[in-house]
């Protein structure tokens, strides 16, 4: 039996190369969980029982996100004037113990008018469940 190995054009092996794509997959992963976890809010603090706001014109998604920090992003109607991003560590604290005050940016999307939201969260724990 003649044993084969190949290597990627890192020179990895594949079983290296799988290696490494089961450690993004689990960091992806872990991302997801923190997407799903933070809550981007609006102006102000909307009742438990709010609905989907017309203003939202792009739900709130992560960028950049590293070891101890990422970056939620959204984007409004520019009838919003403001927005922040709550969060706090799952199990351990309230969801709403931390709040981060974000900064926005003019765009126009075909000939829509918008605001571009962007928070930098920035001394998270890693491994941990926000």
């Amino acid at each position: 039996m003649l044993a084969r190995t190949t290597s990627n054009d890192t020179g990895q092996s594949r079983e290296a190369a799988s290696r490494a794509r089961r450690s993004r997959c689990t960091g992806l992963i872990a991302a997801s969980s923190l997407v799903l976890a933070l809550t981007a809010t609006l102006a102000t603090e909307p009742p438990a029982n709010a609905a989907y706001s017309s203003s939202l014109r792009r739900y709130p998604y992560l960028t950049d996100l590293v070891t101890t920090s990422a970056t939620v992003n959204w984007a409004t109607t520019r009838s919003v004037t403001t927005g922040n991003v709550k969060y706090g560590r799952s199990g351990v604290e309230s969801c709403t113990a931390h709040t981060l005050t974000a900064t926005r940016t003019t765009i126009t999307v075909g000939s829509t008018d918008e605001y571009q939201w962007q928070a930098n969260l920035s001394g998270l724990q890693s491994s941990t469940a926000y």
